[in-house]
This record gives structure tokens, sequence and C-alpha cells, in this order.
């Protein structure tokens, strides 16, 4: 089988698998443990703050533009194309090597975004308390595509999470998505 032919297949039978309550269920304990370990720690570390953003209009921009990229875009490169689909037939070993360099690559695309796309974004994609977020997100996500073989609990887990980052806790504002608030 040729390479495209293997991505496509991975593609098509994540996106088409639905994925049952207990998918579901998995998945939302794991959002309760990432905030137990996140909040705390991005608190600690500077990246969180309390700064909600109170534009109806920046709220549905940003979600509708975060549900694609990062959400969606970021969970068909680093867990759908290049993890085995959950329940191949492979080597225990050689499926977890798979998982930790899509990992790896994951969180290394983030400052690389600074240095390439996004410059003015280097103190927060550079910034180890985000990149320990973000390396906290791919296993959180990861878990969730191994567990239900379905594209779709990573894909809302990450879009949560990115948006009670940028809508809640200060995020919009690192990004430079909405001003800064008044002091």
């Amino acid at each position: 089988m040729d390479i495209l032919t293997l991505l496509q297949q991975r593609l098509l039978s994540a996106s088409h698998q639905i994925p049952t309550g207990s998918a579901w269920g998995f998945s939302l304990v794991g959002l309760g443990l990432y905030a137990l370990v996140a909040l705390p720690w991005g608190w600690r570390g500077g990246l969180l703050r309390w700064e909600p953003v109170r534009s109806p209009a920046a709220i549905v921009s940003n979600g509708a533009i975060a549900l694609v990229f990062p959400a969606l875009v970021e969970e068909i490169l680093f867990r759908v194309l290049p993890l085995p689909l959950p329940g191949s037939a492979i080597d225990p070993l050689r499926f977890w090597g798979w998982i930790l360099g899509s990992l790896l690559v994951f969180i290394a695309a983030h400052p690389l975004n600074a240095l390439i796309i996004f410059p003015d974004r280097k103190n927060t994609f550079f910034d180890p308390t985000f990149l320990t977020l973000a390396g906290l997100l791919g296993i959180l996500c990861t878990a969730a595509y191994v567990q239900s073989g379905s594209l779709w609990p990573p894909v809302v887990l990450h879009w949560i999470l990115v948006m009670v980052w940028l809508l809640l806790l200060g995020g919009a504002g690192r990004m430079g998505f909405v001003p800064p608030p008044a002091p």
C-alpha cells in the first residue's frame, strides 16, 4: 500500500468513526484531569490569568477559527495521519514509538510556528509553561484518539481547551487577537 492510500485510509476511518458514549466519558474525565494539572501550573507559570473576552464578535470569530485551526488541522496532522489506526496489528513498542514521535513533533511545531509564521508570538510559543501545557494537551488528545479510534473526541477536547484559554484565561490578549484590557 502506498503512503497516500494509507494516509487517506487513516483519515477516512478516523473521520467516519462515531465515538461511543464511553469514548466521550473517557474524554470528559481526561478534560477534568487536564484542568486539575493545567490551571495551577499555568497560573504559577504566568501563562494564565483571568481575562475574559467580552466582545460577541471576537467570541464567535475566535470560536470558528479555532475549530478549524488549531483543533481540526492539528489533530489530523499530529494524531490521525501519523499514528497507526487504533486496533491495528502492530508491535506495541512500535506503536508507542509513533505516539512519542508524534507528540514531540506536535510540541516542536509551536516554536517553529513562531519562527516561521508568527514571530510576534515568540513569547508565548517559546514559553516553557505553554510548551508543557501543549505537551499535556497532546497526551490527552492522543489518548482520546487511541481510545476512540475517532477524530472527533480529540478535536472537541483541543477546541474546548483552546477556547477556554483564548476567551477566559488571557490567551486572546497574548496572541494579539483582541486589544489588551485597560488597566
